[in-house]
């Protein structure tokens, strides 16, 4: 029984490695791409849904068709139905940073000359671009003599002051009051408070392409971006080792399932559906109670008598794994805090001498393995790590594993 916790880690380990490889597979969806020559070409792109903007993609005539990568030198534009469009420019881009440490000392910006994949926006009289690279984030505008031209916004070190400050360059703000004139003669909108956000800029492009009455098309890259909420119930197996100093090491595994009631444990989760990866990364926030009783006597004849009771807050993260586009499986790794209530755990001595210790369970780890038989319904698996279960004083030392089984049932979903 006690090698039990460690084959079943051994498994659980192994399976959390080779998984995410052995079903790993592209999403190639419809699509179609503009080559060099102005040909448009029909057919399957994979759809990376791309959080920095591609230098390349995945392409296949066909189903039964072997995968070409393409480079971007080699596509004028590429669109994926359902999803958006990427056209190449050569632009003029600032990538000063704005991080404190690599901040420029220029006050104005510091334009190079690029060849990139854009990501249309909002297309129409008034259309908008982004580019994003690593944690480098821009936004481009075409004008009325159709350059695109960069909305300008950045930091810089302002070294004519004579302290030191960092200064702000909020020209995209000029640059929108002057592009946007149909709605920039409307009082309701204030272009001096406009934040460079996605949300705020798409708006304004689609209000003035609104206001201009033209005909626009807004793409919202997104995929499987969601919100969950879910039941989880489930049984524990519990594993406590308990070693007192003062004596010989005292060490048993006991089982809830086997010598004591089940410990059930009972929640909901809060999944937040990341949309990045086609929706293969969530976000989890899940409380659970937990109660766990024992009683028992050592064989030198010390009585431990331990009544546990705690909410466990766990945050995670969880990545599904596809099987022709559908999430039939799914890994998960937590980090727990734990919060006890009306908690003890007492020692009787051969004398009958007591010891009361408060309750204090240590944060840990859990990590998981699940799998969807059914589109709200999922069935897991947990290994929690080593952990006290309760303070751990200059005699007594306990350590707390945990193997669950439980469901999950989505209730709500957006």
């Amino acid at each position: 029984m006690k090698s039990f916790p460690i084959q079943f880690l051994s498994i659980l380990l192994f399976l959390f490695i080779t998984l995410p490889h052995v079903m790993a597979q592209s999403k190639f969806e419809e699509g179609y791409y503009i080559n060099n020559t102005g040909n448009r070409i029909e057919g399957l792109i994979s759809n990376e849904d791309w959080r920095s903007n591609p230098i390349e993609i995945e392409f296949k005539s066909n189903e039964d068709a072997e995968v070409v990568t393409i480079l971007k030198n080699s596509i004028q534009e590429f669109g994926i139905h359902n999803y958006g469009k990427f056209i190449r420019a050569t632009v003029l881009i600032d990538r000063s940073s704005d991080n404190y440490n690599q901040l420029s000392t220029s006050d104005t910006p510091v334009f190079n000359s690029e060849s990139l994949l854009l990501r249309v926006l909002v297309e129409g009289y008034n259309t908008v671009y982004s580019y994003t690279d690593g944690n480098i984030s821009r936004f481009f505008y075409k004008n009325s003599e159709n350059q695109i031209l960069q909305l300008v916004n950045r930091k810089y070190l302002d070294q004519k002051s004579s302290v030191l400050k960092v200064r702000e360059d909020k020209t995209f703000r000029i640059q929108l009051l002057n592009e946007l004139s149909c709605i920039a003669s409307q009082n309701e909108y204030d272009f001096f408070e406009i934040k460079y956000r996605k949300k705020e800029i798409v708006r304004l492009f689609v209000d003035n392409n609104k206001c201009s009455n033209s005909t626009y098309n807004k793409y919202n890259y997104t995929n499987d971006r969601r919100i969950v909420i879910a039941l989880k119930s489930g049984v524990s197996t519990t594993f406590l080792m308990l070693d007192n100093s003062t004596e010989l090491p005292i060490q048993r595994d006991y089982s809830s399932e086997i010598s004591f009631e089940p410990n059930i444990l009972i929640g909901f989760e809060l999944e937040l559906g990341s949309g990045f990866n086609n929706g293969a990364w969530s976000l989890l926030i899940n409380p659970m109670y937990q109660q766990y009783n024992l009683n028992a006597v050592s064989s030198s004849n010390y009585n431990y008598d331990i009544d546990f009771k705690a909410i466990q807050i766990h945050l995670g993260l969880r990545r599904y794994l596809f099987i022709n586009q559908n999430p039939i499986a799914y890994l998960e790794g937590y980090y727990i805090y734990g919060i006890a209530f009306n908690s003890s755990f007492d020692v009787i001595d051969l004398n009958g001498n007591l010891w009361e210790y408060r309750a204090g369970p240590s944060p840990n780890l859990k990590l998981g393995l699940g799998v969807k038989p059914f589109h709200r319904v999922g069935i897991d698996v947990n290994y929690n790590f080593r952990h006290s279960l309760y303070s751990k004083t200059a005699s007594w030392v306990n350590d707390y594993r945990a193997i669950y089984m439980g469901v999950r049932i989505e209730l709500f979903e957006d």
